[in-house]
């Protein structure tokens, strides 16, 4: 039986592409042994607020940041950013739909108090999932597996460490992948079909590319058809 790996780094309330990956796989592989990318999604992501595209920024301690694991990157809270970041989610987003079905899910995250950014954001990607209705699925830590090499090299080994025969990457894979050694080694590489949906939002014309948050809020119980219809052809490729 086909078993399909994605892996991604754990993002900051990930945007839609993100969790269509996660619907496409049996494992999902959280890379946090990989190095921290400052001003990525990594610590950040967008939302949209009656103003329009707002960043909310978890901020972190920038001492040796550049030489840091993901997974080893704490949070700066003396900058009472998670008051901040609830307070503008619910500014935001109060009169959407079904902000209410699902905001005291959301504003528990927010409560506590985090010292690691890998953790906060494993913790909102999982609840997302709960709300988006993935549930038979093995997230893995990818520093718990620890695979040799880089690039290419270490997806594969992976790979066979999760006995996944098949491989998704996103587009942008594309310009780095070495397509020839996936071959070699008899592992499937395709890439993610997913395009962006629309939906009804707030605040004017449509905006793409937004936190997941974005769709839970506005579209409710019908975000997970929404993202399960979120491709070009309906066949990977």
């Amino acid at each position: 039986m086909s078993r399909v790996l994605a892996a991604h780094q754990p993002n900051y309330v990930p945007w839609l592409g993100f969790f269509y990956k996660i619907l496409k796989c049996d494992i999902f592989l959280i890379s946090d042994n990989v190095q921290y990318t400052k001003n990525s999604f990594i610590n950040r992501n967008l939302i949209k607020t009656p103003n329009g595209k707002k960043w909310l920024t978890v901020n972190v301690q920038k001492k040796g940041i550049k030489d840091k694991a993901i997974k080893d990157v704490k949070i700066n809270n003396e900058t009472g950013w998670r008051d901040y970041h609830w307070h503008i989610i619910r500014q935001s987003y109060t009169r959407s739909p079904h902000f209410n079905d699902y905001a005291q899910e959301i504003a528990s995250v927010y409560q506590n108090y985090w010292q690691n950014l890998f953790e906060l954001n494993e913790s909102l990607i999982k609840i997302c999932c709960k709300i988006l209705g993935i549930h038979n699925l093995d997230f893995i830590r990818g520093s718990l597996i620890n695979a040799p090499g880089k690039g290419t090299d270490q997806i594969i080994e992976e790979c066979r460490a999760t006995g996944a025969d098949t491989y998704i990457s996103g587009y942008g894979g594309a310009r780095y992948m070495e397509e020839e050694k996936f071959t070699r080694a008899g592992i499937k590489l395709v890439y993610s079909d997913f395009e962006h949906p629309t939906y009804r939002q707030l605040w004017g014309d449509f905006v793409p590319n937004l936190s997941v948050l974005d769709l839970i809020f506005n579209a409710g119980f019908k975000s997970a058809n929404i993202l399960h219809n979120a491709c070009k052809s309906g066949v990977m490729s």
